[in-house]
Parts: C-alpha cells; sequence; structure tokens
C-alpha cells in the first residue's frame, strides 16, 4: 500500500469504476441492450440522496417518485463517459419503463456509488466487526 502524504496525489487518480449491464427487457433489432453505468462521485451521490427527500411543512420527508430513474440518469454514460439521459424529461420517461430493468440498473449503479440499497453492507459490516471483536479478545 501506498501512504498518501500530499491531496495532488489523488487529485491525479483517475477513480471512476464502470460496469456494463444487460437489460433483456430492451431490445434493439432483436439485441438485448447493454447500458454503461459509471459510480456518481461524492457530490452527484449527495445531490442524488438530497432529492429523495422533499420538505413538507418545514419537514424532510422522503420523496421515492423515480427515485431509481434519477440514479440511473446521472450513472448511465456512452463510452465517453457523457450521459445518456439528460434532464427531466428523460428522468420521467425512464420512470416509464420496465421497472425491473430500471431497478437492475439502479441496484448495480447503487453499488458502483457505495449506496447501500437493500441494508447487507451494514449487516455484513456489523457481521465483520463482530468477527474482529471475537477474534482480538480471545
Amino acid at each position: 500500500m501506498v501512504m498518501l502524504n500530499k491531496a495532488q496525489q489523488v487529485w491525479d487518480l483517475t477513480d471512476d469504476e464502470f460496469e456494463v449491464v444487460a437489460i433483456p427487457e430492451w431490445k434493439i433489432d432483436g439485441e438485448v441492450v447493454e447500458v454503461r453505468l459509471r459510480g456518481l462521485s461524492g457530490a452527484e451521490r449527495d445531490r442524488y440522496e438530497a432529492s429523495c427527500t422533499r420538505m413538507v411543512k418545514g419537514n424532510p420527508v422522503p420523496d421515492p417518485v423515480n427515485a431509481r430513474a434519477r440514479l440511473v440518469a446521472w450513472a448511465a454514460v456512452d463510452e465517453e463517459g457523457n450521459h445518456i439521459f439528460k434532464g427531466q424529461e428523460d428522468v420521467l420517461k425512464l420512470g416509464m419503463k420496465n421497472a425491473k430493468a430500471v431497478n437492475r440498473l439502479w441496484e448495480h449503479g447503487c453499488r458502483l456509488s457505495g449506496i447501500d440499497f437493500d441494508g447487507m453492507q451494514a449487516e455484513e459490516a456489523d457481521f465483520k466487526n463482530a468477527q474482529n471483536e471475537s477474534s482480538t479478545s480471545d
């Protein structure tokens, strides 16, 4: 491992992660469509998570409407890294597509972005911590 000793080392790194996901529900000319996803940056993830709540009478409440489509729109990119879906109109249209397909893309986008969508990461971390505590206390 290399110890970070100045910020410039991080700024010069390329840390984007990509994954190509097959969507059998979507076909073009009889061929299954594949979508390239990129993990969100820290700022993008913060904006996405903020978009999942709205204020009602001065209190934040969950806003799940099109949450999956919003994340997919942020994460879906072409080979040059440009967003495939742009703007609110594309998010609304994406939200009208097959829920199974959109959910598959959302799950992969969440994993790439470090978003714990099903509680498994927290459970795994708790399990690992419990294992470490029991092995160090022996």
